[in-house]
């Protein structure tokens, strides 16, 4: 019995590696896709690139570092041009340097609360400042404003009631040289400037300002002393408080001058090279 189990077992072996030799040789490209086969349908579906996979990644096939760097270049210019849009969209955009202002803008958030109120005021009334620095806003040629700027920096004054002084608003005026020290005996946040032909004043509201400036003129015009000017500031400010809207608050009750320059007289008869000038005033234009 164990005779015929061995030739048994032969005889398998035999058959066994003759079927092995009779099996034709396979290539590679053969085994990859018998392999791909025998696995189940799912898994090759997962393998197989869509029209969706592709629209989502951008990159296919041989492809790919091209496609990505076309797309990461689509995608500079997308943001650059978003960029220059919400730029221009700002208002802020200032003709003389190319710059944002409204970017640009301090932070108002660290400056004293009057101050914020008098640049909320004066942006709400006259819009984005012409320029602008980390302690000061400036606007230009604004209504009858010749010039209006709100500081950082306060100053404390007591009258006619205690404050503080920021916002400084100038006109064309041209003070007579005799009308000068009652100005600065009247108030002295009203300021001159005779060279530049100005007249400010500087107070933490433009309906102060307002009032400053009309008194001020009157002072000039000569329709009421120093003495005057102080005592109805104080009684038309109470006015106010109580819910009042004078008159000498909402508006000037003149008109600015054009042009108020003063650019002196030359004593020295010199132009500003040291050489000889016909006239006096010729080295002062």
């Amino acid at each position: 019995m164990q005779g015929t189990f061995r030739a048994n077992a032969q005889e398998t072996k035999t058959a066994t590696e003759k079927k092995s030799t009779d099996k034709k040789p396979v290539s590679d490209a053969e085994a990859r896709a018998a392999e791909s086969n025998a696995q189940p349908a799912e898994i090759r579906a997962s393998k197989t690139p869509t029209s969706e996979n592709t629209m989502s990644t951008g990159v296919t096939g041989n492809n790919t570092v091209a496609d990505r760097k076309v797309s990461e270049e689509a995608n500079a210019a997308d943001d650059k041009a978003v960029s220059m849009e919400n730029n221009a969209a700002s208002g802020g955009m200032s003709a003389s340097n190319g710059g944002n202002l409204k970017s640009n803008m301090p932070d108002l958030k660290s400056w004293p609360m009057a101050g914020q109120m008098a640049a909320k005021e004066m942006t709400d009334k006259y819009g984005q400042p012409d320029g602008v620095t980390a302690e000061k806003l400036y606007w230009k040629d604004k209504g009858q404003w010749k010039k209006i700027s709100v500081s950082k920096d306060e100053s404390v004054h007591i009258f006619p009631v205690a404050h503080t002084d920021m916002l400084t608003q100038c006109i064309s005026y041209k003070v007579p040289l005799d009308k000068y020290d009652d100005l600065a005996k009247f108030d002295g946040s009203v300021t001159v400037d005779r060279t530049q032909g100005t007249l400010s004043a500087r107070c933490d509201k433009e309906a102060n300002n307002l009032l400053a400036l009309n008194l001020a003129h009157d002072i000039i015009m000569g329709k009421r002393t120093v003495e005057q000017a102080r005592s109805d500031f104080a009684k038309i400010v109470q006015e106010k408080m109580k819910g009042g809207n004078p008159e000498y608050m909402q508006r000037l009750m003149f008109k600015p001058a054009t042009d108020a320059a003063d650019t002196d007289v030359n004593t020295t008869g010199l132009d500003k090279d040291g050489k000889k000038v016909s006239t006096p005033k010729a080295a002062a234009n």
